[in-house]
């Protein structure tokens, strides 16, 4: 090939790579959506892919870089999203017209299916997600929180700190063992068992995953044609194996368990899928212990996961693209409306919400109460989403966290120590929520707790800790 050819098919490649990865970057101009300037390729992420900035609070800046406005633009690389301000108009898209919204944009998790993909696999998994089913695996649960709380209460006699994230991270990997997969396992005092390492590595969001996560939205053809997988074929295979042992052997043995698995062994749909059955009404634990019931009056719990969940939501943002025509009403006054085409994509912002005064005065001061007092706005608190896609397991992860929490307070005390941080920092390498330092705590026994501070005399105890 002469050089003149060369150089023209060089430019011609160029065009159609600029048009191809930049073509819709006028597509907010031209339709009067207000929209921060973006950059080739990149769009308005460079401080998250470079990184700079926690992803997080990046898109709370964002967000608050409009805040007159119902909605405005966003270039997530080459994709435009229409950013959804107004807990009103999010509602009504997520709930009011849920139809029109249905689909996030990607993968084959329940978060991210789509149409009626979606529709069936809610269906087949929301019968385990119950409080009669709930109920059931509440025990399981039970006993994971204590071999947890033990293990604390001996090793914090040893005058050790703590880092939380590690701690609960290693209790929530019991709690699915045994809940979703029939095994009983001890992440503490076991920590290397396959469960834990391989399930540590599909929750592994660092910078070269949220990278494959990325390209995967953006550009999904690319990423098929590539290859690219988020997570990698051991841990799949791993797990399913598990899955497919465990039922094998429960099915030649006859052997019925409480959890997850055995909840899907034991019906079928219409379609002969598996799904769950009516399990036997909970029976009540020994006197003295948390029981479900209980633990649903310990409201106060309640407002301080709910506070720490709205000041910390794990999901930064939450998006839908178009599947029918849909028409926004007017960013502001005097404002046009905008017309929503199939395809296009939108999101809100739960990190801007959160922290938005307009909803939550003060919203930087730590106040439960005020989840107790009817202060806060039902739309503009959405931790776990909202409408129909509201994630499936929501109570799920309360049930366990405030399982663990009685107990670890029943018979502990959680205070800082000299390596907690004051504000919380993030990481800048991954979209997910994680700690620059951990989550470090000093946990001690009450017991050992009273001897310190010199308030146990003669064997009685002349004060209380709690």
């Amino acid at each position: 090939m002469d050089p003149v050819t060369t150089a023209v098919a060089v430019v011609l490649l160029c065009i159609l790579a600029y048009r191809f990865l930049w073509g819709r970057a006028t597509s907010f101009e031209e339709r009067g959506i207000q929209c921060m300037k973006p950059w080739p390729i990149v769009g308005n992420m460079a401080p998250v892919l470079f990184p700079r900035q926690f992803f997080g609070d990046y898109l709370r800046d964002v967000y608050f870089k409009f805040r007159d406005l119902k909605y405005f633009g966003f270039y997530n690389l080459t994709s435009p999203m229409i950013v959804i301000r107004d807990p009103e108009l999010i509602t009504a898209i997520a709930v009011k017209n849920f139809d029109h919204f249905s689909d996030p944009l990607m993968g084959k998790n329940l978060f991210a299916l789509r149409g009626d993909t979606w529709r069936d696999t809610r269906k087949l998994l929301s019968p385990a997600f119950t409080s009669a089913k709930m109920k059931a695996m509440f025990k399981l649960i039970i006993d994971c929180a204590e071999k947890t709380s033990a293990f604390v209460a001996q090793e914090s006699k040893k005058g050790r700190a703590w880092d939380t994230q590690d701690l609960f991270r290693r209790y929530a990997n019991d709690v699915v063992a045994t809940c979703s997969f029939g095994i009983a396992v001890d992440s503490l005092k076991n920590p290397d068992n396959d469960f834990y390492k391989l399930g540590r590595e599909t929750l592994n969001f660092g910078t070269w995953v949220s990278l494959k996560m990325l390209i995967g939205r953006n550009f999904p053809t690319i990423s098929w044609l590539l290859g690219i997988k988020i997570f990698g074929s051991r841990p799949r295979k791993f797990f399913t194996k598990v899955v497919a042992d465990t039922t094998r052997v429960r099915d030649e043995k006859g052997i019925h368990r409480p959890d997850m698995i055995q909840l899907m062994m034991d019906s079928h749909d219409k379609d002969g899928k598996r799904l769950t059955q009516q399990i036997a009404a909970y029976r009540k634990i020994a006197e003295g212990q948390a029981t479900y019931d209980v633990l649903k009056e310990i409201t106060y719990m309640d407002a301080v996961i709910d506070k720490t969940l709205r000041m910390y939501p794990v999901i930064a943002f939450l998006d839908r693209i178009r599947v029918k025509e849909f028409e926004l009403p007017p960013a502001k006054p005097g404002a046009k409306p905008v017309k929503v085409k199939p395809g296009e994509s939108l999101w809100c912002l739960p990190i801007g919400l959160h922290h938005d005064p307009k909803y939550y005065k003060d919203p930087e001061n730590f106040r439960p109460e005020r989840f107790l007092n009817g202060e806060v706005p039902p739309n503009a608190y959405l931790p776990f989403g909202l409408g129909p896609r509201i994630c499936i397991g929501n109570r799920f992860a309360i049930m366990e966290t405030k399982i663990l929490l009685y107990h670890l307070m029943k018979s502990c005390v959680l205070g800082p120590c000299e390596k907690t941080t004051v504000p919380l920092r993030f990481s800048p390498k991954t979209v997910m929520i994680l700690p620059l330092t951990g989550y470090w705590m000093n946990i001690r026994t009450k017991k050992d707790e009273s001897k310190a501070n010199g308030h146990v005399s003669n064997g009685r105890t002349n004060g209380t800790v709690s």
